[in-house]
């Protein structure tokens, strides 16, 4: 709350079908249907909630696996961040603050606003103010039992001693005009791309770069403006904190490869080195199953002229369809032409990535 509010009635409507649907995904149509109907008519609940139809675009156009169990659920109650604080510290849990890192800094939100929630010094206000203030409808709290701060000098220590590298399948935005629009809670703000280029470039050397490192090398005046930065190109993916001692996820990768190969939805990966998760098109798979040796990859990536000899002897059985400037093709001068360059950056960059970050 106070960003679930408009759709309170539509979930209210699809747990009233749910009592005679016999499949979760029926309620859901049903109640979809219903407020069409509700919009044509311009029922009055459009007017006093606005949002709602935004809503309910949204839920139409989603996944009906996620749409089900979003609103078809008996127990979905949304709560105020008041509530949830008071629930935690009835077992002794203390609020510690935001997990979505764009949310620390005020400076970011209107000015006014900003100095309205700052006025208030006791949380629960605060943050209830915030909510309300940006509609906001997820939250991710830190929540912990017995708090221990570190002494500023050592808080900063820690801090700066941080060390953060590229996400390797990640590319930073073009942008327009020089500038990234970044999505916020106080809404879509506007940045320089050179800025968050700089930084990538430094966190995309072998081991990355600490944020001391990252303040020195930017020439930031402050390191408040660093921890800023990084954390706003942290909350988009493009940079990571790397793990100590990853494990090696290349017997699941492969075993993911090979069963998305033999038709099964998957489309992530692990990447143990940064404790993540990377996104897998059905080529990747493909690539994937074919440059294993048994049951294990090779040190070395089999070179991009053999995968793509294997991948002409897949095509006799199956479609590789590629999406290319909003189309898909399946063959042809341009199919062959971006093939071969997602193999060889398949075979170069990525197998590169994925043997540093424990994956293949």
């Amino acid at each position: 709350m106070p960003g679930w509010l408009s759709a309170q009635p539509f979930q209210h409507l699809v747990r009233l079908n749910a009592r005679t649907a016999v499949d979760g995904a029926v309620a859901i149509r049903k109640a979809l249907e219903t407020f069409a109907r509700l919009e044509e008519v311009k029922a009055p609940i459009f007017a006093a909630q606005p949002g709602l139809k935004a809503r309910l675009k949204t839920a139409s156009e989603q996944d009906m696996a996620y749409v089900t169990q979003e609103y078809n659920n008996q127990s979905w109650q949304p709560l105020f961040v008041a509530d949830m604080m008071a629930e935690a510290e009835a077992v002794k849990l203390a609020w510690l603050g935001t997990a979505t890192l764009p949310d620390m800094f005020d400076g970011l939100m209107p000015a006014a606003a900003a100095k309205l929630i700052q006025a208030e010094a006791d949380p629960v206000m605060r943050e209830s103010l915030r909510d309300i203030a940006t509609l906001k409808a997820f939250r991710r709290d830190l929540y912990i039992k017995g708090k221990a701060p570190a002494w500023a000098g050592e808080r900063q220590r820690r801090i700066t001693a941080t060390r953060f590298v590229s996400a390797p399948f990640m590319e930073l935005p073009e942008g327009s005009n020089g500038k990234l629009e970044l999505a916020t809670s106080a809404g879509k703000i506007n940045f320089n791309r050179s800025v968050f280029k700089n930084v990538l470039d430094i966190t995309g050397q072998p081991g990355g770069a600490s944020l001391d490192e990252i303040q020195v090398r930017t020439g930031d005046a402050s390191l408040s403006n660093t921890v800023q930065k990084v954390s706003l190109m942290m909350d988009a993916g493009w940079i990571q904190i790397p793990l100590a001692a990853p494990a090696n996820a290349a017997r699941l990768n492969l075993a993911i490869a090979q069963a998305v190969r033999d038709g099964a939805p998957y489309r992530v990966l692990a990447v143990p080195g940064v404790g993540q998760a990377a996104s897998m098109d059905a080529l990747k798979a493909l690539l994937l199953a074919e440059s294993a040796n048994g049951e294990q990859f090779p040190a070395q990536a089999p070179a991009a002229a053999e995968l793509l000899e294997k991948l002409a002897q897949l095509r006799r059985k199956l479609t590789v369809s590629l999406e290319i400037d909003g189309a898909k093709h399946t063959e042809g001068p341009v199919f062959d032409a971006e093939l071969e360059r997602l193999v060889r950056e398949f075979s170069g960059p990525f197998w590169q990535a994925g043997k540093s970050l424990g994956m293949l």
